[in-house]
């Protein structure tokens, strides 16, 4: 007997998320925080099982089994002021405010992919064959940026607090 059994799991996640303040006048009695947060998740399960059985005076068996996983993430999360370096535009706090800028991406790949394969012959003269495969190849390219470009902020006791950071993780 002969039996194939294939699973295919392909998974994609491109996301932009942006909080700005561009070419513009921000007057704030407080603080100005611009914040942009991802969080994408993938959970993926592939499988596949295979099974052949044969039995007789001459019983040849094979069985195959192969499962593909493919995920990929690809976001861009960015903070910034900006602004065409003219020095025309006025972006501050009160006295005790600050400016904060911050950009975070935490995004997650659970990747389960399996394959069994099981093979028997029965027989005085018998041959069985099983292969099982597993290919899994997950992906995570983020873009986290935050930043001041071309502009004059001022902020007050608090200050300006920029940051970017990426929390990204991968299990198999």
């Amino acid at each position: 007997g002969l039996s194939v059994g294939a699973s295919v799991a392909d998974n994609e996640i491109s996301n932009t998320v942006t909080s700005y303040i561009s070419n513009s006048d921000v007057i704030s009695g407080g603080s100005i925080d611009l914040i942009a947060s991802s969080e994408a998740d993938i959970w993926a399960l592939a499988l596949t099982g295979s099974l052949s059985a044969t039995a007789g005076g001459i019983a040849a068996s094979a069985a195959a089994a192969v499962t593909d996983a493919t995920n990929d993430i690809g976001n861009t999360v960015t903070a910034y002021i900006e602004d065409d370096g003219t020095g025309t535009r006025d972006i501050r706090t009160g006295d005790s405010g600050g400016v904060m800028l911050k950009a975070e991406d935490n995004s997650e790949i659970d990747d389960n992919a399996v394959a069994s394969s099981v093979s028997v012959a029965i027989g005085p003269a018998s041959g069985a064959l099983a292969v099982g495969a597993t290919i899994s190849k997950n992906d995570i390219h983020n873009l986290v940026d935050a930043s001041i470009n071309g502009a004059d902020v001022e902020a007050g006791t608090e200050g300006i607090d920029i940051s970017a950071t990426t929390l990204a993780d991968i299990d198999t």
